[in-house]
């Protein structure tokens, strides 16, 4: 029956297509095309109403929310005393720890998986709509990135008096500008930028478009920020306009300021007593100092960077501009979960690419310990150790291609570097081991019983130390054993 039911369709639109000359069905997909698209068109029309709407009501709040600040100090990156690296002495037996005290378990995790969201819904950009009249560009990190930005989007702040905010701000809410929130959208979504990418790229947008030390630009930047669906307050002192953003994380040696119980801090430098604008907008979020993807910056290759360890020798090249927005990203964390950003940042696909062939060509065929071992003793020989307080005039954490780039390094560096080459080369799970002045890993082997562990959460993690030249796994620095240490798991 059902058969004969689509036989009898078909003869019909056949018929129907013969005396009209049309297929009906292309008629009524035509139809429901139509009717979406004027769908669509209400449905963007009342989005950009209710953007207007709370721009309004902000920019009515600028004229009456403001409020005198003092910044409190900057913490500073803890200080302590570091660990000399010491050689492996196999004629010097340490008693072999049945289980290491430990002091505290940190559970680091996301602060946030995903960026925010734009204020109110914002329509993705089409290849085709990136072809608009004024194509303003910038250079972000070799990255060539255009924006529709004309004479029309200039806008001049007389003074920054409340009222001359919020007429500003009112000024930028027009439709004309909706197409600058969605290229700095779409293009922190296609090259997976993270916040402190995001952030650093709006403020070059804005001084490149008005010019640096200057208020408009300021004001642009803190719009596109805001209208992002991150968390900041616009604040002023002698004449000049501010951005505060917050942060769950510290940001260390930099002055902030606690409006409503969360820290703030200022973009660039100024005044530490401020006039605050306590506006805000809606499901707005703070910035978060993870990197949960693998920066896409235009590939700039470095010199050839030789690596030569116990049992693999590697010729490596390193995204220069990822070096260089890495130099750029300032030291933050909770107490001790300052090194997860670190090491729970993915390593690039390129250094991958350069790197791990001739270490799985080393590991090829070993047991899982064997190849631990290789890959533990090549991070403790491959790189000569020296201090930050030496190098950087203080302390300096290491993201993994940093170890990789830079001559010298530490316990931390190493560490970090150790735990992305055991997750990624052989799939275990590993933590870092933090003692006063000192980091170290371990590793949860699947079946593994000998050397210094620990417990964790009912699981046995063997201890791996990248900085105790020429250990194998399961040995801890001589004056570690029986110490307590915080452990710090990764994602």
């Amino acid at each position: 029956m059902r058969v004969l039911t689509r036989l009898l369709c078909l003869c019909l639109c056949c018929i129907a297509t013969n005396i009209y000359g049309q297929d009906p069905f292309e008629e009524f997909k035509k139809a429901k095309e139509q009717e979406f698209a004027k769908f669509k068109s209400k449905v963007n029309e009342e989005y950009q109403k209710m953007r207007q709407k709370i721009d309004l009501e902000y920019s009515n709040m600028v004229k009456k929310s403001w409020q005198e600040y003092n910044s409190v100090v900057g913490v500073e990156v803890p200080k302590e005393q570091p660990v000399k690296p010491i050689e492996y002495d196999k004629q010097r037996q340490t008693p072999t720890i049945n289980k290491l005290p430990i002091k505290e378990e940190k559970i680091i995790e996301e602060r946030r998986v995903k960026a925010p969201d734009p204020i109110v819904p914002i329509e993705p950009i089409k290849t085709p709509e990136r072809e608009t009249i004024n194509q303003f560009g910038i250079d972000f990190y070799g990255l060539a990135l255009s924006f529709d930005l004309g004479s029309e989007h200039r806008f001049t702040l007389n003074d920054i008096s409340e009222n001359s905010i919020a007429k500003a701000w009112k000024a930028l809410s027009n439709d004309k500008y909706s197409n600058v929130i969605k290229s700095c959208i779409h293009y922190r979504d296609e090259h997976k930028l993270c916040d402190w990418a995001y952030i650093q790229m709006l403020n070059e947008l804005a001084t490149a478009f008005f010019g640096k030390q200057c208020n408009e630009s300021t004001l642009l930047a803190a719009y596109l920020y805001a209208q992002s669906g991150y968390k900041m307050r616009l604040a002023k002192s002698n004449e000049t306009l501010y951005m505060l953003y917050a942060s769950k994380y510290i940001i260390y040696s930099k002055n902030y300021w606690t409006i409503d119980g969360e820290m703030y801090y200022m973009y660039g430098n100024g005044a530490n007593r401020i006039n605050i604008c306590k506006a805000n907008f809606p499901k707005e979020q703070p910035l978060s100092m993870q990197i949960n993807h693998s920066q896409s910056f235009a590939k700039k290759d470095s010199k050839q960077i030789h690596l030569t360890g116990t049992g693999v020798s590697a010729g490596i090249y390193i995204n220069e501009n990822l070096i260089n927005f890495y130099k750029n990203y300032p030291c933050s964390g909770n107490k001790d979960e300052k090194w997860s950003t670190y090491a729970n940042t993915p390593m690039s696909k390129e250094v991958k690419a350069h790197l791990y062939p001739a270490l799985k060509e080393s590991i090829s065929g070993k047991s899982e310990t064997e190849a631990a071992n290789l890959l533990l003793h090549f991070v403790q020989t491959a790189f000569e150790y020296e201090y930050d307080d030496k190098l950087w005039g203080g302390d300096r954490v290491f993201f993994a291609e940093e170890t990789l780039y830079y001559k010298y390094s530490d316990c931390e560096d190493r560490s970090i570097l150790f735990a992305h080459l055991i997750k990624d080369l052989l799939g275990l799970d590993v933590v870092l081991l933090y003692y006063p002045g000192h980091l170290a890993t371990a590793v949860k082997f699947t079946n593994y019983s000998k050397g210094d562990y620990l417990n964790v959460g009912g699981n046995r993690y063997t201890v791996c130390d990248p900085t105790y030249i020429n250990a194998p796994i399961g040995k801890s620095m001589p004056q570690f054993v029986n110490s307590s240490a915080t452990v710090i798991r990764l994602k």
